[in-house]
């Protein structure tokens, strides 16, 4: 380990510096390194500690916006805290941020909740631009289902609307991965869901519309 992972590991973890001074060879560092580290002040690696926590929180409220204002409104903003403190983020990276969300997810009380930090951590997968998850659907491209508006509900937290007119009922979308990081949501309706899941029943017309918006692999037949 380097001087510079060992002092890492540290700031995230303060109670490592009682391990380090009660055994300064067992890291892997130069003895000097080690107990040039032994010497810091602990308190200061606590304020840094706490600094640190506090920016990945606010990476996790940033990055999952509907997913930290629905907690809010439910009285539970505490989960994103607790996610932070049991999944240890370093980076910013879709990977890092899908493992927030699925962990996230798991700590959620609520079927809305865990259906919004559904929606906006496949954003994340998506960005890694996986295999198409359907035989059609081109790589980055997804088809999700939800039991109410998932959507309407992030955009109303995030504006300040009103959220009580957002009823449970089936909802569809389409999401794509696009350059920038960027996702877009293409609401859709249940019988179009299906057939690009299923990969077959589509049109020729409307299968030439959803190539030209890059959401599906199609070649149209040769004239």
């Amino acid at each position: 380990m380097s001087v510079q992972a060992l002092l890492a590991e540290l700031i995230n973890d303060p109670g490592l510096l009682d391990r380090l001074r009660a055994d300064p060879g067992g890291f892997g560092v130069s003895r000097a390194d080690a107990l040039t580290l032994c010497a810091m002040d602990r308190r200061q690696f606590e304020i840094t500690t706490l600094v640190h926590v506090e920016r990945r929180r606010s990476w996790v409220r940033a990055k999952f916006p509907g997913s930290a204002l629905l907690m809010a409104e439910q009285g539970t903003p505490e989960l994103i805290a607790r996610c932070v403190d049991q999944v240890r983020i370093r980076s910013t990276t879709p990977a890092d941020f899908v493992a927030i969300g699925t962990h996230l997810r798991s700590l959620a009380g609520n079927h809305r909740l865990r259906e919004m930090i559904r929606f906006e951590t496949t954003w994340f997968e998506l960005m890694l631009r996986p295999a198409p998850l359907a035989p059609m659907l081109a790589p980055g491209v997804a088809v999700l289902s939800f039991s109410f508006p998932v959507a309407d509900l992030r955009q109303r937290l995030i504006l300040g609307d009103d959220i009580a007119t957002v009823t449970d009922r089936p909802a569809h979308y389409i999401l794509q991965a696009s350059s920038g990081r960027q996702i877009r949501t293409y609401p859709i309706g249940q019988e179009l869901a299906g057939l690009l899941l299923a990969g077959e029943g589509l049109g020729e017309r409307e299968l030439t519309r959803l190539s030209r918006l890059g959401l599906v692999t199609w070649n149209p037949p040769r004239s």
